[in-house]
């Protein structure tokens, strides 16, 4: 889709679904998220004419917030060694294996290319293909997670299994697709647009308990159990083991034709020139096996063919431009299936939705260093430049971190530093025999020991924090908003979606700041704060926290009520999801000062952007807690050396309890909240929009 209408529809029933169905042309297909309730033009993101008009895109759609439709795709591909599954199989294996969909109202399609017919001979050219469920649900914003419960159940009920690509790729799959469960998907449902001399003879669309209630996911379909996820992944281990011979056999068949395939087209050959065969091989391999492009020449939409190395040369030309699938260039006859980010935190990345989605790095192939004696100064240069390179490497308050795809700071001992060196460097040791060449081997324990001595040269940028969505530096007013690394502020921010993100308006009207208020207290309006200044506070928490990593200093919160299960803790969590914390950190137990200190220091070193100290019954006071919210770094003598670890205090600090009072100092230096839910048993509340969700 390039170019056409967003039209909404309501559908009450099954019923009313299979009159959708029926009249919508080739022409037209379905999503089942919500962009608004008007009629509109919609564009793909590169056919846009300005950034206020609808697209299709993730940013643009969202589930509706209420009852939906959630589709289940079967799949014409059958399990090896079986035959493709027929309409009432697929019914019957999903009441297996979640019996109440027996008694769901649904619809039960055939897929789109199904039943085509000589019209003339009348001779069945496709018969019974895939199949397309549309289930009514409670809440449409569930779809997602019941999704991937629904594949683990089924993989669980024996309906799973895993497949070889072409590539040796080993590609986990069952009955259904569950690529398919996001707002903006299209779902071709109209029948086949037939040539001449070609009929589809399709049967009409299955309604099944067209009157009764919709499908209540949560209930019907809970995550697995500890148990059960045991069993899943030694079930899907087996499974991968199976074919795991078949995938290193098509994997080499595979790096061999690429192999061939270019050297021939130098006038080479394998045995001609070995060393060159070799070079090639190890990168094909390395690509497949861990995702990491360096030798791959990569296949633009156009037709023209990049380098790796030219690609990171030229970052910002390159930066979202469409690929080929970088193993499969032929996947599905689709030059657009792969996507250039070379604006990512971690390093620049190719994403290919072939298979699934796989995301590729993209590297300059390891340099080679061979190990001599007398030459350590040398391997420690080569150390710390491909360090510099790497783009997960940084110095932060003195500590040398890597961060992880997630966001997450991990401080770096003498073993990381071993590892990261074996990644990103290819050490070379001379054999014992006088004629013997240079062979593959380990990092010395001694280079990396001189990587950490290098302390003050490492020369790797400085981190300040790490943030997962755009913020604000409170001094100059400037919005960071570019995924990677902002050397002005030492702010790394690891964000894929900022691709989807279409910013802020220069000049905001009142209107624009009106409406997203509305959205910012929206999922908090129907909790009972106290009064105006309560609602300020929180208010004023919502908005500390995506800036305050770049605050030097910031007051904590606290929230705080007479009875158990008003909502303390999960106001906190909210905060913490907004601060940037996808699993929130919380302490309990917190009189102790040394104590205190110590789980301060923790958490600075991991960078977390937020923390909450839980259930607080008691009156507190804390020195430790005090001096880290008026000081901009906390330090602490390492135990067993003469010198101080430094962490900056820039978390979020959150508190909750009920009846909980502030001794000394923390009384200015934490701002309270108050909730009242004037119930007996608040914790049986429902709303009509889960806030940590949304």
């Amino acid at each position: 889709m390039v170019e056409g209408m967003y039209i909404p529809h309501q559908v009450s029933c099954p019923s009313s679904m299979v009159d959708l169905i029926c009249t919508i042309k080739c022409s037209e297909a379905l999503a089942f998220g919500s962009a608004g309730n008007e009629r509109q033009a919609i564009y793909s993101r590169n056919a846009s004419p300005s950034s206020m008009v609808l697209t299709r895109t993730a940013d643009r759609f969202d589930w509706p917030d209420g009852p939906g439709i959630w589709l289940l795709d079967n799949d014409p591909d059958p399990r090896p060694g079986e035959n493709q599954i027929s309409m009432d199989g697929f019914r019957s294996v999903l009441s297996k294996a979640c019996p109440i969909f027996a008694e769901t109202p649904a619809v039960f399609a055939h897929s789109s290319l199904s039943f085509i017919f000589d019209s003339k001979t009348g001779r069945s050219l496709k018969g019974e293909g895939g199949h397309h469920g549309y289930a009514f649900v409670q809440d449409a914003r569930d779809i997602p997670r019941a999704g991937k419960a629904l594949v683990d159940r089924l993989w669980l009920a024996g309906h799973g299994y895993c497949l070889v690509s072409k590539s040796g790729q080993i590609l986990e799959r069952c009955l259904i697709d569950s690529s398919v469960w996001q707002p903006h998907r299209l779902c071709f449902s109209a029948g086949a647009a037939c040539a001449e001399g070609l009929i589809q003879r399709r049967p009409a669309p299955l309604v099944v308990n067209d009157d009764a209630p919709a499908l209540d996911t949560r209930a019907a379909l809970p995550d697995l159990s500890a148990e059960e996820r045991s069993r899943l992944s030694e079930l899907k281990a087996r499974a991968r083991a199976a074919v795991a011979d078949e995938a290193a056999e098509v994997r080499r068949q595979w790096t061999e034709s690429n192999i061939h395939r270019i050297l021939t087209a130098q006038g080479k050959s394998a045995n001609s020139h070995p060393k060159e065969a070799a070079t090639i091989r190890e990168a094909y391999l390395t690509a497949s096996t861990h995702g990491d492009l360096y030798g791959p020449e990569l296949k633009a939409e156009d037709g023209a063919l990049a380098t790796v190395d030219m690609i990171l040369s030229d970052l910002d030309a390159w930066h979202g431009r469409r690929f080929h699938d970088p193993l499969e260039r032929d996947y599905d006859c689709d030059p657009r299936i792969a996507h250039l980010n070379t604006r990512n935190a971690r390093g620049p990345y190719l994403y290919s939705h072939a298979h699934g989605g796989r995301r590729f790095l993209l590297r300059r192939e390891r340099c080679g260093h061979p190990i001599l004696a007398g030459e350590r100064l040398s391997a420690i240069t080569t150390a710390l430049n491909a360090f510099r390179q790497a783009g997960s490497i940084f110095e932060r308050n003195g500590e040398m971190v890597r961060v992880t795809e997630d966001g997450e700071v991990v401080p770096l001992s003498l073993h990381g530093v071993l590892l990261e060196l074996d990644r990103h460097v290819r050490w070379l040791r001379k054999g014992k025999k006088a004629d013997a060449g240079f062979t593959p081997c380990d990092c010395p324990r001694s280079v990396a020991e001189g990587v950490l001595a290098m302390h003050g040269g490492w020369g790797l940028p400085k981190l300040r924090a790490v943030a997962n969505a755009p913020t604000m530096d409170p001094l100059t007013k400037r919005l960071i908003e570019r995924d990677g690394y902002d050397s002005e502020t030492g702010i790394l921010i690891v964000c894929d979606a900022l691709n989807e993100w279409r910013g802020i308006a220069d000049h905001p009207t009142p209107d624009m700041v009106r409406a997203a208020l509305e959205r910012l207290w929206l999922p908090f309006k129907d909790f009972p704060f106290c009064g105006p200044v309560d609602r300020g506070v929180f208010m004023a928490a919502l908005l500390s926290a995506p800036i305050r990593v770049l605050l030097p200093t910031c007051p904590g919160f606290a929230f705080v009520a007479s009875t158990a299960g008003s909502g303390k803790s999960f106001l906190a969590r909210c905060i913490s999801i907004l601060a940037g914390c996808a699993v929130p950190s919380v302490m309990t137990g917190v009189q102790d000062n040394d104590e205190m200190r110590k789980r301060l220091l923790a958490i600075g070193r991991r960078g977390a952007a937020a923390f909450t100290l839980d259930n607080i019954n008691t009156a507190i006071g804390s020195d430790v807690l005090c001096a880290c919210l008026t000081s901009e770094y906390l330090t602490e003598r390492i135990l067993g050396h003469s010198q101080d670890d430094l962490v900056r205090t820039s978390g979020l600090i959150l508190m909750t309890g009920n009846n909980l009072r502030l001794k000394g100092d923390l009384c200015r230096r934490i701002l309270v909240s108050r909730i009242e839910p004037g119930l007996e048993t608040p914790w049986r509340r429902s709303f009509d929009l889960d806030p940590a969700a949304y």
